[in-house]
């Protein structure tokens, strides 16, 4: 029989990240995508969001080994006790979403058990780990703390007039036309992805070491990519890239609009010998902008005003106004924040604790799942 798994023994991933993935379900490029956002929650008031995958805790409750290494590693603000761990066991098929004392409310709770319900269990019910993992990720994120992971708006349709042609790798283009990809079935991270915090207004720049690193490279392995010549799918010639004023004749007014505010990037290759027009389309990993519900362009962004601050005694009011720059859709609505409550754990010099969290404590609220 295997050994219970103490929580003593689990590293903190302080202060290189956020994450420790003891069943190595997570890619590098997701443990990255996770840390990223983790360091834009905790721009928000000092907030901390933890993950933890383990294959097994080798027999006991879940939900009391959970909420015992949230308090053993003192997730979230001294003060505000504003931390979230999100917690699974891949082999004993369960998952704990833990809040801190000052999330822990009716509305908090019904929060993550939407977190919970929606977003990981159907994902882990089709076998979909990482996918579950990165998703209850970015909702709690934006659940608690109103930071987003905003997908890239689909491509809008092409025009007739203008035909879009695949173009192969120069390497193999003497052979027959790629065939495009089928569109997956499975639900998974996206895989192009912007953030934008809705306290600041402005775009989160907070990055880990190794984030850095691998965003980095991402990012230069795209530029190259985009401006790598191709040859035409159609007729083989080499395509030609057109500059930034030509290639407006090729887009939508949404999609030059998302040119000039910065949240997409649109790169068009010609075809000299047949015409034919391809348009490439990559997002930008900043943005303070977001894909609008109503005309699906990267060009809603949204004010964050506090009518209402929150103290000891009562939680706080804000008003969020999102607002279009293409089809002028303006939505206001208000959203409650939890009160502050007051830890009695001193947590040593300036508020952290040894393992390099805030010094935040749980009750034992949140939500349980098993699949």
């Amino acid at each position: 029989m295997r050994a219970a798994l103490d929580p003593a023994t689990i590293p903190s991933p302080r202060p290189a990240g956020w994450v420790v993935d003891q069943a190595h379900v997570l890619s590098i490029a997701q443990i990255a995508e996770i840390n990223r956002l983790g360091d834009a929650v905790h721009a928000c008031d000092g907030a901390e969001m933890a993950i933890i995958v383990v294959p097994t805790i080798g027999g006991g409750d879940h939900r009391a080994w959970a909420v015992r290494l949230f308090n053993r590693w003192e997730i979230g603000d001294r003060v505000r006790n504003n931390g979230v761990l999100i917690f699974v066991a891949v082999g004993d098929r369960a998952a704990e979403i833990v809040l801190g004392a000052g999330l822990d409310s009716s509305e908090g709770r019904a929060r993550s058990d939407r977190v919970m319900r929606d977003e990981m269990l159907p994902r882990f019910r089709e076998s979909e780990n990482a996918a579950a993992i990165v998703a209850a990720a970015q909702a709690c994120a934006r659940e608690f703390f109103d930071v987003h992971f905003t997908p890239a708006a689909p491509t809008a349709a092409p025009d007739p007039a203008m035909m879009l042609v695949e173009a192969p790798d120069p390497e193999r283009a003497s052979g027959p036309p790629p065939t495009r990809p089928a569109k997956p079935t499975t639900r998974s991270a996206p895989a192009s992805t912007t953030l934008h915090g809705s306290r600041s207004g402005l775009p989160v720049a907070v990055f880990a070491g190794v984030g850095v690193l691998l965003l980095g490279g991402v990012g230069a392995g795209i530029a190259v990519a985009a401006s790598r010549p191709r040859r035409c799918g159609r007729c083989g010639v080499t395509m030609q890239k057109l500059d930034e004023v030509a290639d407006d004749q090729h887009l939508s007014q949404g999609e030059r609009l998302e040119e000039r505010l910065g949240s997409v990037d649109y790169t068009i290759w010609m075809c000299p010998g047949c015409s034919a027009v391809e348009k490439r389309r990559s997002g930008r990993w900043f943005t303070r902008f977001s894909a609008c519900p109503q005309c699906g362009q990267v060009t809603s962004s949204d004010l964050k005003t506090t009518l209402q601050h929150a103290t000891e005694w009562s939680g706080g009011l804000v008003e969020i106004r999102e607002h279009c720059e293409h089809c002028g859709r303006t939505h206001v609505y208000r959203r409650s924040t939890p009160r502050i409550t007051r830890s009695s754990n001193s947590s040593g010099s300036g508020g952290r604790s040894s393992s390099g969290f805030g010094g935040g404590r749980s009750s034992g609220g949140g939500s349980s799942g098993k699949w």
